[in-house]
């Protein structure tokens, strides 16, 4: 870390050699590097993070972000200009798409960079087809492809298992999916009922069952869905609703 003060205008300046390229470093990792062409800012936006985890993170790993480490009570200053976030290994059900990813490795109780949007790099269980991916549904290190998430996936390398791939932080995604049993009308437009149903991936010639299932809600109180019906459900917050527009 460069020691420089700040100093007045007319002030005579003085700055040790290191400082000077320190200050040239971070300047050439924020704009690029002029006599490189080739060189380019990075393309992701990098967080501080503290792993509160049991558990040592890998670089590609994804974290729940559980929430920042100190609020705005706790230490002002850190909180308005270097925000540091709480994150851990998490279900989706438990933070839903608030995901960031390891960008370097994170012992457990220890702090690291993690990317919190843009494009970067992650380690994905590619097991399932899809070009989405979600946290896995208990609690694990690893992103899990499928028919839905708020992780967009831009190249996935041939093959199954756990891949290097390279992946956008998106919007949650629209589900395709099929009833496990009947869901009923919704009470009153403020008070709506649930069921379980099955996500649906195309394979790449038909939708098959991908294994996971999610709780959604419908609020219509004109409308009920059956068992074993497909239907499209779109996320509201950090849950999912059935998509009566898509339905009809």
């Amino acid at each position: 870390m460069a020691n420089i003060s700040k100093v007045s205008r007319g002030q005579p300046l003085s700055i040790s050699a290191r400082d000077w390229n320190n200050i040239a470093d971070l300047a050439r990792d924020q704009v690029g590097d002029s006599t490189n062409p080739g060189s380019r800012r990075p393309t992701f936006i990098a967080m501080k993070a503290k792993n509160v985890d049991a558990s040592d993170m890998g670089r590609g790993d994804c974290f729940g972000i559980e929430d920042v480490l100190f609020t705005e009570s706790d230490n002002d200053r850190e909180f308005l200009y270097t925000p540091t976030l709480k994150i851990s290994q998490q279900a989706f059900s438990a933070v839903f798409d608030r995901i960031c990813i390891a960008l370097e490795p994170i012992k457990a109780g220890k702090v690291g960079l993690v990317a919190v949007a843009g494009i970067c790099i992650a380690e994905v269980d590619c097991t399932n087809p899809g070009r989405y991916a979600h946290l896995p549904t208990s609690a694990g290190a690893n992103l899990v492809a499928g028919g839905f998430g708020s992780i967009h996936i831009l190249h996935r390398p041939a093959g199954t298992g756990l891949k290097n791939c390279l992946i956008r932080f998106d919007r949650m995604s629209n589900v395709y999916c099929k009833t496990q049993s009947a869901i009923a009308a919704a009470s009153s437009g403020t008070s709506p009922t649930s069921g379980t149903v099955d996500v649906y991936t195309w394979n790449g010639s038909a939708f098959a069952d991908s294994g996971v299932d999610i709780t959604v809600y419908n609020l219509s109180v004109d409308g009920s869905v059956g068992g074993s019906k497909f239907i499209q459900c779109k996320p509201i917050d950090e849950i999912f609703a059935i998509d009566w527009e898509s339905c009809a």
